[in-house]
């Protein structure tokens, strides 16, 4: 993958204890569900930063331009008999309602993408951590690949649970 960060170059402040240990600064995280195919630009905010101080206060944001002319595209459906609920939330019983994921954009090497059928496709719905609530409810989903790490979807998906109390 291909990326060019603008500005290059930076004067920083960091701890004189880790001065030593440093090879390189973090100016954010790149989530591939926002990468499509082709020219990619992302902005990262400089006053996000916490590792380090920027010195040079007209540096107001970071432009991250990653290159993904490699890659194609394809759209798949997810069905939902691979759609599964792996952590309840204590308290309730959720259930999916939605009928599979339609749509679902998938990017990577055309190879890979020629290759990909709706059975390798998944999600796995960890509710333990979500603020579920009584009744129907959209949640957000990552979407697996089973067999290729070289394709992610693209884009954000969502399921639909119905969620009742459970009794203690």
């Amino acid at each position: 993958i291909n990326f060019s960060v603008s500005p290059s170059r930076i004067s920083a402040a960091v701890p004189v204890e880790k001065v030593d240990q440093i090879t390189s600064l973090s100016i954010g995280t790149i989530d591939f569900s926002e990468l499509d195919a082709g020219l990619n630009t992302l902005n990262f905010k400089a006053s996000d930063i916490t590792e380090f101080m920027i010195t040079d206060q007209s540096i107001k944001n970071f432009k991250v331009s990653v290159n993904m002319s490699g890659m194609t595209s394809g759209t798949f459906s997810v069905p939902a008999s691979n759609i599964t609920i792996t952590g309840q939330k204590q308290g309730y019983n959720s259930v999916i309602t939605s009928n599979g994921i339609d749509g679902v954009k998938l990017i990577g090497p055309a190879d890979s993408i020629s290759k990909i059928n709706p059975d390798m496709l998944s999600v796995k719905l960890d509710l333990s951590s979500l603020d579920v609530k009584e009744g129907e409810q959209k949640v957000p989903v990552i979407i697996s690949v089973a067999g290729d790490t070289s394709v992610w979807a693209h884009g954000t998906y969502y399921v639909t649970i119905n969620s009742t109390a459970s009794e203690q």
